[in-house]
């Protein structure tokens, strides 16, 4: 393809190829390689094809990336100041989680944020507890969007997902025998509170640093979207992909919460097991589409929530004087 040649030279600029080297326009093995890491290095689909994302990122002029530095940096102003040593960074930008202990990367993994309508918010809490086997109290707003039209379709769907209802006396209540054509979010009278097992969208341990917002990390049954490159698909809660390993780095103590320990506790299917944290942890839920990689090189990400373009503006305007 005649845009090979072009392709080979961006990315010796970028340092993935050698400068200089093979001006074929042959899209050959040594060629994809280096797609292959750019890609990785960029939170894409490491696939080798340069699609319209791979594409977008090649063609980031250098105006463009350091911008994204200058927004970045700015963002990271924000907290630099009031880091502990302990701590937990989620870059919901670029899907990945990062826990530091004793100012040290620990442990890290993908991690799945909110979908552009249900934004997860930007914020500093301290984390205070673990809850193992958790019920999930579904908020009222989820109700009308996702559960009442498929109660309504389908009320043995309720039963099959372990969705308990109660009305206002703290009733357990049959939806079999409910009439469901009569309800919509503004008359439906019942709380839902999904039962601890393996449909719950909580999963089986919840990370709980109160705040405002309702939001906090947790384990989730639909584990196959971890597959995806780009993974905006909660209503604004984390989702962690290796939540047990998780819960044992983060409780640190292998005589009583060791990895095959928390699985027992999770088979037991007790109920709401609590546990609190015997230090500070700090929970950072940020936003960089600029990040440093294992290697040196700087990743950039997509803007999934379209962030940076007001963040910029603010940096290039004028001063105002009082």
């Amino acid at each position: 393809h005649a845009n090979i040649p072009a392709v080979r030279a961006r990315l010796a600029d970028l340092g993935y190829l050698e400068p200089g080297g093979n001006p074929s326009d042959v899209y050959g093995e040594p060629l994809e390689a280096a797609v292959r890491q750019f890609q990785q290095d960029h939170g894409l689909d490491v696939d080798g094809i340069i699609g319209r994302q791979s594409y977008a990122f090649l063609n980031m002029s250098y105006r463009q990336r350091i911008d994204s530095l200058r927004v970045n940096m700015d963002r990271l102003r924000w907290v630099a100041r009031d880091i502990t040593d302990d701590f937990v960074i989620v870059n919901i930008a670029g899907f990945e989680m990062y826990y530091f202990r004793k100012l040290k990367l620990h442990w890290e993994s993908p991690v799945m944020v909110g979908t552009i309508e249900h934004q997860t918010p930007i914020f500093t809490a301290r984390l205070k507890y673990l809850e193992f086997n958790p019920i999930w109290t579904v908020p009222r707003s989820i109700i009308g969007r996702s559960l009442l039209p498929k109660f309504k379709a389908n009320p043995q769907y309720a039963v099959d997902n372990n969705y308990h209802l109660y009305d206002r006396n703290g009733r357990q209540v049959d939806p079999l025998g409910l009439e469901w054509s009569g309800y919509s979010i503004n008359n439906f009278p019942f709380s839902v509170v999904q039962q601890p097992g393996p449909q719950n969208a909580l999963g089986r341990v919840k990370f709980i640093f109160p705040n405002r917002y309702a939001v906090y990390l947790h384990d989730t049954p639909a584990r196959q979207l971890f597959s995806r490159s780009a993974r905006a698909f909660s209503s604004g809660c984390v989702r962690v992909k290796n939540p047990l390993a998780f819960a044992e780095v983060l409780l640190n103590d292998p005589d009583n919460w060791s990895l095959p320990q928390i699985e027992g506790l999770i088979d037991s299917a007790k109920p709401q097991e609590r546990v609190y944290l015997d230090r500070d942890v700090d929970v950072m839920l940020m936003y960089w589409t600029t990040s440093p990689t294992r290697g040196g090189k700087l990743q950039f990400h997509a803007d999934v929530y379209g962030k940076d373009p007001a963040t910029l503006a603010a940096l290039n305007a004028m001063p105002r004087v009082y």
